[in-house]
């Protein structure tokens, strides 16, 4: 279960960043809040998946 984690998360992070991306660039400035909570929610699992990783590799020694 926790490969399946591992190996999820930074695709559907990437994806949440690609369609805010996307948003960004086709709603106007009224929603560009939107985009950013897409970015931040992105950025925020990416740190999440590579806090996971670290804690893989420390506990792997």
């Amino acid at each position: 279960m926790k490969k399946v984690l591992i190996y999820t998360l930074p695709v559907v992070a990437l994806l949440i960043f690609l369609i805010g991306k996307g948003r960004l660039i086709t709603i106007n400035v009224g929603s560009t809040w939107v985009a950013l909570s897409y970015g931040l929610l992105s950025g925020t699992l990416i740190v999440i998946w590579l806090l996971i990783v670290l804690m893989k590799l420390i506990i792997k020694r």
